[in-house]
């Protein structure tokens, strides 16, 4: 179960009042698990693929940041 805060500038429940809920089937659960892990893997994919981009100096951050000359010890 999960309990979220309530909205500002509405009333707040009062000693036995009733708190309506929202029921889902484990299907749906299941689905939305799914999507959520599938979204994970293809951030995780985006990333990866960002941070070997910026080693090999490819586009401008990676050449701001594999630019020997830019870093020079003085």
């Amino acid at each position: 179960m999960t309990i979220t805060s309530g909205t500002i500038g509405k009333e707040q429940i009062q000693d036995n009042d009733v708190i309506a809920t929202r029921s889902a089937s484990l299907d749906d659960i299941l689905v939305k698990l799914k999507v959520t892990s599938s979204n994970a893997a293809t951030i995780t994919d985006d990333l990866g693929s960002n941070n070997r981009n910026i080693r090999a100096g490819r586009g401008t951050i990676g050449k701001l940041f594999m630019d020997t000359g830019f870093c020079k010890k003085y």
